[in-house]
């Protein structure tokens, strides 16, 4: 009924709250084959510019393994790197990870910058890297499908534009930064959304819910 007391306990409870939200966790990493004994990991102090903050460095040992360790609030999004290697892990509260590094030679992201893959031994199903990697790769393998079947249908338009003498030849004058990109089909997505949506509903992870719901919206974009 006081109200200092009032505001005394609506205090004590909100720093419950944030106690219960941060919390320790630790990553166990084995590399092997990078020519380097630093590993550091980085958190993202900006998703935007990815500019990031360094939370600690490890030595690997004569086995090739480190354990690094860190405080974390809620769901973070961390950059392991092993020299000019980078791969990103997602930590929360309690997070015991163990981590195989492994390079990628010439192999790179899609944005060219990952060269470095990341392998889990025992993550559970419902860890978050496990159903991030997992809904990526349903929308690597939908967008892979979608754009391969426009593709095939566009070619068979020209074919037939070309046996019909429609198409016009091309032209020397034409640009030289002149490129078709292929666009995914709106009633496609539609329907994959409709489905990814379906498949994790019983995935109780607010998270995870807004990781999938940005994922669609950036197939509509």
């Amino acid at each position: 009924r006081c109200p200092v007391m009032r505001h005394l306990l609506t205090c004590i409870v909100l720093l419950n709250a944030l106690v219960i939200q941060a919390g320790h966790f630790t990553l166990h990493i084995t590399a092997r084959g990078f020519g380097e004994d630093v590993i550091s990991l980085h958190r993202y102090s900006d998703l935007f510019t990815l500019r990031t903050i360094l939370v600690g460095r490890g030595i690997l040992d004569n086995t090739g393994t480190t354990t690094l360790e860190g405080e974390v609030d809620g769901t973070a999004r961390m950059q392991l790197r092993i020299g000019e290697r980078v791969a990103d892990v997602l930590v929360r509260p309690g997070s015991r990870l163990t981590i195989a590094a492994y390079d990628l030679g010439d192999a790179r992201s899609l944005n060219g910058t990952t060269r470095m893959g990341l392998e889990y031994s025992g993550l559970d199903a419902l860890d978050i890297n496990a159903l991030t990697t997992d809904v990526n790769e349903r929308i690597d393998a939908f967008i892979a499908e979608d754009l391969a079947t426009d593709e095939a249908a566009g070619m068979q338009v020209l074919d037939i534009q070309r046996k019909a003498g429609t198409a016009k030849p091309d032209s020397a004058s034409r640009p030289a930064t002149l490129f078709v990109t292929p666009v995914l089909s709106k009633a496609k997505v539609d329907t994959f959304a409709v489905k990814l949506r379906n498949f994790y509903k019983d995935v109780e992870d607010p998270w995870f819910a807004r990781y999938v719901e940005n994922s669609i919206a950036g197939l509509y974009v």
